[in-house]
């Protein structure tokens, strides 16, 4: 008898990057965090680095040095936080780590150069500087003459289009992004590129769509199904 067999569709993921290129008003990047969502992270990374994709967003540094095998040219963004002790590595292999607090800022700036990222929490309650610490950020940076690559926040209601708390952290975000006029700027994950062009910045960060999740519930899924599974039926009882 023939295992379940799980499927992975790779023209179907890159199909289904390409329809969120197209919606996003600029660059569009790819989630490719906790194993390309369990799908392999290399294969994943590789064929959407082929179809054009250069922006890729991991959680762990042993990710980050698996999409640059594949994905030599590209930008590799660490969510998890910045760690002191794996500085060099961020600098030997082109890996910029997404700082998310006042003091990991600090500690940073006095490091030897390399690319940094700064999120703020506008709403998420995840991780992220307070929103209201932009300017205290912006004066570290200017003051240790240091420039960001990308500021970023991320929506917490964006599959539900009519929720204020969209709204509400579109309008913070937009208080962050004047103190950093020379970094990229980010806002939108999967559902927030379906919210409309002002949400998109200059980078969208899809990650659940890509893989064929509906980032638009309650209606019709634009997006390509990525992954099947079969199995036999061993039995049918009534």
């Amino acid at each position: 008898m023939k295992e379940p067999t799980l499927t992975i569709n790779l023209k179907s993921l890159c199909r289904n990057w390409q329809i969120l290129n197209k919606l996003s008003s600029n660059l569009c990047g790819a989630a490719v965090k906790a194993n390309a969502y369990g799908l392999g992270i290399q294969k994943v990374s590789e064929s959407l680095y082929k179809t054009g994709c250069r922006h890729f967003f991991v959680a762990y540094l042993s990710e980050a040095l698996k999409v640059r095998t594949v994905a030599p040219k590209a930008e590799i963004y660490l969510l998890n936080g910045y760690h002191a002790g794996d500085h060099e590595n961020y600098i030997k292999h082109g890996i910029t780590p997404i700082l998310s607090s006042i003091e990991d800022l600090k500690n940073f700036v006095s490091k030897p150069q390399t690319t940094f990222a700064l999120q703020f929490d506008t709403g998420m309650n995840r991780l992220g500087i307070s929103w209201k610490k932009a300017d205290i950020a912006s004066k570290i940076c200017k003051k240790a003459g240091k420039t960001p690559t990308l500021i970023l926040s991320h929506f917490c209601s964006s599959e539900e289009p009519s929720n204020p708390k969209n709204t509400e952290q579109l309008n913070l975000f937009k208080e962050i992004t004047p103190y950093f006029p020379h970094s990229l700027h980010s806002l939108s994950n999967s559902s927030g590129i379906f919210l409309g062009a002002e949400n998109h910045f200059n980078l969208t960060r899809p990650g659940i769509a890509l893989y064929g999740g509906n980032p638009t519930p309650n209606t019709q899924n634009p997006m390509q199904q990525v992954v099947s599974l079969t199995a036999n039926i061993i039995q049918i009882q009534e």
